[in-house]
């Protein structure tokens, strides 16, 4: 094994034996691969131009193609990704873990109730 990934690979570990830390993880990735599914299902035989935010204040304020409903999930992975690097590499702190994937996974929820309210809304 490559010298570098030994102390990488005992992290990962270690983090997997951290219960809040795992669940919000699994969670999360749950998650954004459910709005990845909903995009995918509900806007993709929609017209040229969707709306991509919707405000209660001023309604429709960003259209664009379908396709940029895209950027949600994957802004949404990025971040889970980040976050699950940023726990293994500061996994000395005890409570550094939980904040950060406790953190993703509320991003996640956020990302999907706008998701689904603007698939449900516009869809």
């Amino acid at each position: 094994m490559v010298p570098i990934l030994s102390p990488i690979l005992t992290n990962i570990r270690l983090f997997g034996k951290n219960r809040w830390a795992t669940l919000f993880l699994l969670l999360s990735f749950l998650l954004n691969i459910a709005i990845w599914l909903a995009i995918y299902r509900f806007a993709q035989s929609s017209d040229d131009f969707v709306p991509l935010h919707y405000s209660t204040v001023l309604g429709i304020d960003r259209i664009g193609q379908w396709e940029q409903l895209f950027y949600m999930p994957a802004i949404g992975l990025l971040v889970i990704l980040l976050h699950f690097l940023f726990s293994v590499l500061f996994r000395r702190e005890r409570i550094v873990p939980d904040v950060l994937m406790s953190g993703a996974f509320l991003l996640q929820v956020m990302l999907t109730l706008s998701t689904g309210f603007l698939l449900y809304n516009f869809f």
